[in-house]
């Protein structure tokens, strides 16, 4: 079996323990890219190879996925399942990690709207936010950069599913974009409140991913990916 350590993922024991190793490798003068991975973002990296050179350059890579913090643990590290909207929302509420507000780029409008007014319900200072429909041609690019670099913001966070969240990410960073990156994939549906997360006790089970296949089948196909992920994993 694979280490996944030598594929750039870092396990941790908690959020705690992310946060404090964010603290201690980051440096607010550069961008800081964090991408929260399971089985079908490892995978989407072994056979992309574009989007594999993003992945083993990225400043961290948490195991957000039971199917990539168990292997993890079966090499010896101390690996628990680090949840990207858990993690995305410790960021927010950390003054030194946090403490110039968050951009939000990505889902449509109506739910990154709902996203950014329902964060700053609870306190959150959103700098700005803005859908996820947009080309990635240079000229696009350049002009949301200019438009986060305003704001001058701690976070950004880009909710458009990997691989295009992270080929987001690293083009903003080429425009020169100095922040906390993080790809929260579906994170607005849930922040948005048209999404509920799955229910405690299911969560402490590890068995969201079941939770989510079982209320709504058309993720059926994407397990096919989980499937040849494992396979991949096991294999010498």
């Amino acid at each position: 079996m694979k280490d996944l350590r030598h594929f750039n993922i870092t396990p941790f024991s908690s959020i705690s323990d992310t946060l404090l190793y964010i603290k201690q490798s980051y440096t607010t003068q550069g961008a800081y890219h964090i991408i929260t991975a399971n089985p079908e973002i490892v995978y989407e990296a072994v056979i992309n190879k574009d989007y594999n050179n993003i992945f083993k350059q990225v400043e961290l890579v948490v195991a957000d996925g039971i199917g990539v913090a168990l292997p993890l643990s079966w090499k010896g590290a101390e690996s628990q399942r680090i949840p990207g909207i858990e993690l995305f929302e410790a960021l927010l509420h950390d003054e030194q990690l946090g403490g110039n507000g968050v951009y939000l780029v990505g889902a449509k409008a109506d739910v990154v709207a709902k996203s950014a007014n329902n964060l700053i319900d609870k306190g959150v200072n959103v700098c700005g936010y803005r859908d996820g429909f947009f080309s990635l041609e240079l000229e696009t690019i350049q002009d949301i950069a200019i438009e986060i670099k305003k704001h001058k913001p701690s976070i950004i966070a880009v909710a458009m599913g990997a691989p295009r969240q992270d080929i987001v990410i690293s083009l903003l960073r080429k425009e020169g974009v100095n922040a906390i990156f993080i790809g929260v994939g579906g994170a607005f549906d849930v922040l948005s409140g048209n999404l509920k997360r799955a229910p405690i006790l299911i969560q402490k089970l590890k068995i969201e991913w079941l939770y989510r296949l079982l209320g709504d089948l058309r993720r059926l196909p994407r397990y096919k990916k989980i499937f040849n992920y494992f396979v991949w994993l096991f294999k010498e």
